[in-house]
């Protein structure tokens, strides 16, 4: 399992006992996590005890016995006798035992016994389930006495233990009493064995009088439950009838008289002894006498069980593009006949209700009534036959997300109630269905316009760069929570783009030859497959980049593309997967992006006069070029066409102005009379006093040592702002940059003018002169430089610096260097070559980040890779070096096994080499801690490792995080793990760079200690490395060469030799600088 931060996972397991064990189970569950050190491993494992009681299997044997209650004496009596098996094992050798009270005779049994004092019956095996009875006949004695209780005793038994005997035995008792002469006959009556609730039973009791004497007579008839007496529905014959509470009859009955008592009564319920049966029972009495005539008659209710129950849908409820959408519940209702006596439901009401939440939006069969709210329907179905079913099929619209999810709460009943309670189906059901999401998004990147130039055959391509990013998101409100266990994205790519590439997070994968995307078809559908499970909660995203293609597109040219995704979970019933699908589109304009000005840069100028404009622009446009000094030029001054790699040069007139008025200069592009937005804006502005003009003026060589010695280089005079500037200029130069030709332009147009340089104190003059251009050799460095003009009776001098950028390489981080270099430049321990370096810059108008157009500025190369050989076939072991222009720029540095992408901050240059240090992290194969960094924070901000372990911080998305939040962060990544040790002085450090989404950055650990960090989004994080110890070992410094063996250190001048002995379970951490304290 993946598990999020703060997320629960529920896994459930069936286990079955073995047949026969009995004892304690005890399950222990623990957990493990495979990518990272938990801090309290103290709740990573819990158990549960459960008893298992093993019962063998064991017959369970049973005997009932029943007698009338009252007998008189010498009257013949019946003993009704039932016996069984209700074990699941066969009871052997069975003996069931009659044991008949004092003062009977026995006189025969249904089934012989095998001995009559007690009668005894040797049943042989009674197997699982078997039962049987048996009647035995015995005559009272004439001499028991009134009140006598005859006790009858039945008894059950076998060879074979059973678990349970106390239904073993059993008896019957009747009481013999002496009637004296006196009897009397009941017959009772009903006049119908069956019906209905709401029907009425008429109930007849003949008494007579069967004795030799009179007989005053009570006669007592309880009305039965389940129903009501009919009023004034009571009639006899004679004596007197009270029908106040129950049926009471009184009167005298002569010998051989009779007397019949009548009256209804109105079924109301489905009750009685039992579902279904009405029993009515007389009583009669005689004064004097204890004995009690009774009589009963039973009637059949015709009882209704009515059920109902729900099936919700096999997909739940799906959201998305902000809508619920609509899901069907089933709901099956009957009248049950399963039962000994059914009978119709009368006025059936079924009545079905939602939560708030949702409504009801169709129904079939339609009901006859909904609420207003549209969260209750009622059906009314009249009357149902035994039997009857129907299904009502209801269609739920949710309109709120409810984590509870939404239950159909349906009710069946009649009308009045008139079903069996006990024991009866369920009157009622529900059905929860909780929704799903899984949201597709799509977006697009403001498409960024590119030019760039192979180095090796000078080809020019323009392209749209296009990015097109799907967000998704799962989330579901089942307390199971299913995972997305699988899912698929269909990106109908457009035929206008080339595909290039794509990441992703989690994981996908791209199903076919990439080499077969690039087909120019007019869509090209790529299929991406999941790798691993979606968890609820979980965001992914997909971000796929491509480029206009060989086809030519034009501006306002509509590129579309659309995506489908597909995505399964487990069924929220029974088994296998709900299927759901969600799409999303988006449309991107191809744009008529404004030129771009390479020269001139804003600075001072020479007024009057010509001055070349160059630049790129799209290809086909018509590129118009705007002076003069407004802060948005309006007046057009030159019109161009640039050339098939989008270059353009044109000649403009610079005006005269005085020495503080300043021009403006655009170019704006046309295309089918359509205008794009303007370019770069150049300021333009006059020298002080004439003086000489920076923007055609330049300085180059060859390095004549450092990491690039042998390299050509021209650099230009920019001030602190940045701009081209005479006075207060700085060059950000290389070392190596000596013996090189300076060439200066003047702006003066007096015949008297003159021009010299002094550098480093010496001073030098032109080496030649060329109108207007004056070119000096400077034979040493130049670091402090005065330039001396003048123009007719006007002497100016301005100054400037050239300085060493001391930085440029691109390092092992393990190894570390410092600024011992040559010219105090860094040299690191061990430089990386093979790494392909790209200067990104900020261009809004042209989309964003591009790579820099280097070719542009002095045929540069961009990308760089730190081996390449250039067209000096000089090589560099990683060192790289970009001249750019003043703006915003960022490194993006990756392109070799082992080592892991590295992007620099931002860096506005306005005067220095587009260069830093990159501090290059190998990828550790070692044991990981992941820690998840978002814009909420660091999700471990402390945890512990061992040494030689490895942490990974993993960029990511949480649930609240935007399309939009993913796209500005892939442009403009805002989360930097980066050590407080900084990792150009100590090699402990570590540099992640800016991580965009889904990127991962590792870096092992090898010595303990405690190493804190930042993540450039105002959170703070800890690593705690623990087991080893640093030691200090001694060390021998010896002379080299034949001095090896001699202890001394060496001279000045010779090279020595460290000698220190290093046990083998011990690693080296640190490079060791040796200093000479009295530095001879």
């Amino acid at each position: 399992y993946n598990i999020p931060t703060n997320t629960q996972r529920l896994v459930t397991i069936w286990v079955t006992p073995t047949a026969t064990y009995d004892g304690i189970l005890t399950n222990t569950a623990t957990v493990t996590p495979t990518n990272a050190l938990d801090p309290d491993g103290t709740d990573n494992a819990d158990a549960v005890t459960t008893t298992v009681v093993y019962v063998s299997p064991v017959p369970d044997l049973w005997v009932n016995k029943d007698a009338l209650p009252f007998v008189e004496p010498g009257a013949p009596l019946v003993y009704d006798l039932s016996w069984g098996n209700s074990g699941n094992a066969t009871a052997m050798s069975v003996a069931l035992t009659d044991t008949l009270p004092g003062g009977v005779n026995f006189i025969t049994a249904t089934l012989a016994p095998d001995s009559t004092d007690p009668l005894v019956w040797h049943l042989g095996n009674l197997a699982p389930g078997a039962t049987a009875t048996a009647t035995v006949h015995v005559v009272v004695g004439d001499a028991l006495e009134d009140g006598t209780a005859l006790i009858n005793r039945g008894e059950i038994s076998s060879t074979t233990a059973e678990a349970i005997t106390i239904n073993n035995t059993d008896t019957a008792t009747t009481t013999v009493y002496e009637l004296g002469g006196y009897d009397l006959s009941l017959e009772k009556s009903a006049d119908l064995a069956e019906v209905e609730v709401g029907g009425t039973i008429g109930y007849g009791i003949w008494i007579t009088n069967t004795g030799g004497l009179p007989a005053d007579v009570t006669l007592n008839d309880a009305i039965p439950a389940g129903t009501e007496y009919v009023p004034g529905s009571a009639l006899a014959s004679s004596g007197m009838l009270n029908d106040s509470n129950g049926i009471e009859w009184q009167g005298t009955l002569e010998v051989d008289e009779s007397v019949l008592v009548t009256f209804d009564v109105e079924v109301v319920a489905c009750e009685g002894v039992d579902c279904g049966t009405i029993r009515n029972v007389a009583s009669a009495e005689i004064a004097g006498v204890a004995y009690v005539w009774q009589e009963q008659v039973d009637t059949i209710v015709r009882c209704p069980d009515l059920t109902i129950a729900g099936e919700g849908p096999e997909r739940s409820p799906q959201f998305s593009d902000g809508t619920f959408k609509r899901y069907g519940v089933v709901f099956t209702y009957e009248n049950k006949d399963d039962h000994n006596n059914p009978g119709v439901a009368h006025n059936t009401i079924v009545t079905i209700t939602l939560p708030e939440g949702a409504q009801f939006s169709a129904s079939n069969p339609i009901a006859n009534y909904t609420s207003p709210d549209k969260r209750t329907k009622v059906w009314n179905l009249g009357n149902l036959a035994a039997g009857a079913n129907g299904t009502i099929q209801v269609q739920v619209e949710p309109y709120q997300w409810l984590d509870a999810g939404y239950t159909a709460h349906a009710e069946i009943y009649a009308n009045p109630i008139d079903e069996c309670q006990p024991d009866q189906h369920p009157n009622q059901a529900d059905v929860t269905t909780f929704p799903t999401k899984l949201e597709l998004e799509k977006g697009t990147a403001d498409p960024r316009w590119t030019v760039t130039r192979d180095p090796v055959t000078g080809d020019v391509t323009q392209r749209m760069l296009v990015e097109y990013y799907l967000r998704y998101h799962y989330q579901t409100s089942d307390p199971n929570r299913p995972p997305v266990s699988a899912y698929r994205i269909e990106d109908q790519w457009p035929g206008e783009l080339t595909f290039e590439r794509y990441t992703s997070a989690p994981e996908i994968v791209l199903i076919g030859d990439m080499k077969t995307l690039h087909s120019e078809q007019a869509v090209t559908p790529l299929h991406f497959e999941s790798t691993e499970f979606l968890y609820v909660g979980d965001p992914g995203w997909l971000r796929l980049q491509g480029a206009t293609a060989t086809t030519v597109v034009t501006p306002g040219q509509v590129i579309v593309n659309e995506a489908e995704q597909t995505y399964e979970t487990q069924k929220t019933q029974g088994t296998g997967t709900e299927v759901y699908t969600d799409s999303a589109r988006v449309e991107t304009q191809v744009m008529l992006i404004p030129p771009y000005i390479t020269f001139p840069e804003e600075g001072n100028t020479c007024s009057g006069g010509s001055l070349e404009v160059r630049g790129t622009a799209q290809q086909g446009v018509t590129v118009n070029i705007y002076l003069d000094g407004d802060l948005e030029p309006t007046t057009l001054v030159a019109q161009v066409t640039p050339d098939a790699g989008g270059r353009f040069t044109a000649t403009v007139i610079i005006p005269i102005v005085s020495e503080f008025t300043t021009h403006y200069l655009i170019a704006k592009s046309e295309h089918n009379g359509e205008i794009s937005e303007a370019s770069n804006r150049i300021l333009l502005g006059k020298p002080s006093f004439g003086g000489w003009c920076p923007q055609r003026s330049y300085w180059e060589g060859t390095l004549k040592s450092g990491p690039n010695k042998g390299q050509d280089r021209t650099y230009y005079f920019r001030g602190w702002s940045g701009m081209r500037r005479t006075r207060g200029w700085q060059i950000s130069g290389e070392y190596g940059f000596w013996d090189t030709q300076l060439h200066l332009y003047s702006c003066c147009t007096e015949a008297t003018q003159a021009m010299t340089v002094t550098a480093d104190g010496v001073v030098y003059t032109p080496s030649s002169r060329d109108g207007h251009w004056y070119h000096f050799d400077i034979t040493g460095a130049a670091h402090n430089v005065t330039i001396a003009s003048r123009c007719g009776d006007q002497v100016m001098e301005e100054s400037g610096d050239i300085l060493i950028d001391p930085d440029g390489y691109v390092f092992n981080v393990d190894k570390g260097g410092d600024y011992s270099g040559e010219g105090g430049m860094f040299a690191p321990v061990e430089a990386v070559s093979g790494v392909t370096v790209t200067c990104m810059v900020s261009m809004p108008t042209w989309g964003g980040w591009i790579p820099w157009p280097a070719h542009l500025y002095d045929d540069q190369v961009n990308p760089q890779v730190t081996d390449d050989v250039y067209p000096d076939n000089i090589t560099t072991t990683g060192y790289y070096a970009f001249f750019t222009p003043p703006g915003h720029y960022y490194l993006d540095v990756q392109g070799i096994d082992g080592y892991q992408h590295w992007r620099s901050p931002v860096v506005e240059v306005i005067t220095e080499i587009m260069h830093v240090n990159v501090p290059y992290t190998p990828w550790p194969e070692s044991v990981v801690v992941s820690v998840t960094l978002t814009s909420q924070g660091i999700s471990s901000p402390a945890i512990t490792i061992p040494v030689g372990n490895a942490v990974e911080w993993v960029s990511m998305l949480t649930a609240s995080d935007t399309l939009t939040d993913l796209i500005q962060w892939s442009e403009n990544p805002i989360l930097h793990p980066k050590s407080d040790l900084d990792p150009l002085e100590n090699p402990r450090g570590f540099d992640a760079g800016y991580l965009e989404p889904g990127r991962v950055y590792r870096r092992q650990f090898n010595a303990p200690g405690t190493f804190t960090y930042t993540d450039a989004n105002g959170n703070a994080g800890t690593v705690i490395v623990t087991g080893g110890a640093e030691i200090y070992l001694p060390i021998i410094m010896k002379g080299s060469g034949a001095q090896t063996q001699q202890t001394r250190p060496p001279n000045f001048g010779e090279t020595g030799v460290l000698v220190v002995a290093l046990p083998p379970t011990v690693g080296l951490l640190a490079v060791l600088a040796v200093v000479n304290k009295k530095k001879k």
